[in-house]
Parts: structure tokens; C-alpha cells; sequence
């Protein structure tokens, strides 16, 4: 069987994890696909497509990150397009309820802070951060990506699959690079450097079980 199919065969075990048991770390319930995982970013082959997902819902925020994206917009509006600043002046920055909240869309798809370089689509709130003009780097839920928080009566960490991603799959697996440490800092930010380090050896010890033959 040619590598590439094997990989995606491994790869679509992994999503289903019917065989894994579901375990936690501090009452955070962790998808059995994780540790097998992994991740490279390609935004050349992408083009930022987890910026411009369609189905007009954007980037969930919190309700505090509400205020963070209020003090950093008079720093990233250079960066936008004059409709992007046109649909903010009709629409907000956020829409939704308390607890629901979402970044507003452009015609559905387009995350209204979305910055173009050329054809690939970035945050602007990112692309500032960098720069060292804000401290707040974007959504926690963007930095995350592509894991996703489930919120709810047990939050649970989960791989959110998106066929652009298909060369940072395979991109990861050809480097080497677990999505458990491509998405390390996002993590800590999320949950703390301490509950990081056990997700990190929880992730090796899953590894070494199934490589094993264990369960």
C-alpha cells in the first residue's frame, strides 16, 4: 500500500477513535485522536483557510476577548479592508449572545479581521502581535486551532478536521511535529504550563501503549 494511503488509513483510525477510551486531565476530557496526531501549518497551500471557513459563524470568542478585540482594533484597521471596515461599521465586531459568542463573517465566510497577503488570508490581530504592536495575540479558539474546547456539563478538548488542513496533516507527519506540541502554547494559554506537561505525557504514554500493541 503506497505511504500516503497508509497514512491517511492511520489518520481516519485516529478521528473515529472507537478503540481508544476517552480519558481526562483535571476534569478536561481528552479526544482519544489527539496523541496520534500530527500538525504543521501550510498557509501556502491553505491559503488561511480556517480564517475564511463558510457557513457564516466566525471565530468563537469569550466574553472577555470581547474587550481585548476592542482595544486592539484602533491598531489593526490599517491592516483591513475598507469592506471589512464597512461591515464592522454596520454590524459589530462580535455577534451573538452572552456565551455565544462569534466573530462577525464577510458574505458568510470571511472572518472580518482577516488580513490578505495576496491570496492567503491572516489575522490581523496576529499579524500586529508580531509586529510587537499589541500584546494580545487573537481568539483563543483561532491560536488553538485545529483543536476546539466542547463546552459544556464536561469540557473536552477535540481535533476539528478540515480538508485544507490535509497538507499540514501530512506536512506534520513527514517533520515529526505531534499537534500536541504545534498547538503548546495555545494550550498553555488555555489550560496552564502545569496541565500542559501531563497532557504532553499523557499524549507519550498513549503513544508508547498503542506502539506497544496496549490499550
Amino acid at each position: 500500500m503506497p505511504v500516503r494511503c497508509l497514512f491517511w488509513r492511520k489518520l481516519i483510525i485516529l478521528i473515529d477513535g472507537r478503540s481508544s477510551p476517552v480519558s481526562q486531565i483535571d476534569d478536561i476530557a481528552i479526544d482519544p485522536a489527539l496523541p496520534g496526531l500530527h500538525f504543521q501549518c501550510n498557509v501556502n497551500a491553505c491559503k488561511g483557510a480556517c480564517c475564511t471557513m463558510p457557513g457564516g459563524r466566525g471565530a468563537p470568542v469569550s466574553d472577555d476577548e470581547v474587550a481585548e478585540i476592542h482595544a486592539a482594533f484602533p491598531v489593526v484597521r490599517k491592516h483591513l479592508s475598507a469592506k471589512h471596515l464597512q461591515v464592522i461599521e454596520e454590524r459589530g465586531f462580535v455577534e451573538g449572545g452572552a456565551g455565544d459568542l462569534v466573530t462577525t463573517c464577510v458574505d458568510g465566510a470571511a472572518c472580518v479581521f482577516v488580513t490578505y497577503e495576496g491570496d492567503v488570508a491572516r489575522c490581523s490581530f496576529e499579524k500586529a502581535f508580531l509586529a510587537g504592536e499589541i500584546g494580545w495575540r487573537k481568539p483563543l479558539s483561532c491560536h488553538l486551532f485545529p483543536i476546539r474546547i466542547d463546552r459544556g456539563l464536561h469540557e473536552r478538548i477535540r481535533f476539528e478536521y478540515l480538508q485544507h488542513c490535509k497538507p499540514a496533516l501530512e506536512g506534520g507527519a513527514a517533520a515529526g511535529v505531534p499537534l500536541a506540541e504545534f498547538a503548546g502554547n495555545a494550550l498553555v494559554r488555555a489550560y496552564g504550563a502545569s496541565w500542559y506537561q501531563r497532557f504532553l505525557a499523557y499524549c507519550r504514554s498513549r503513544l508508547e501503549i498503542e506502539s506497544s500493541g496496549g490499550r
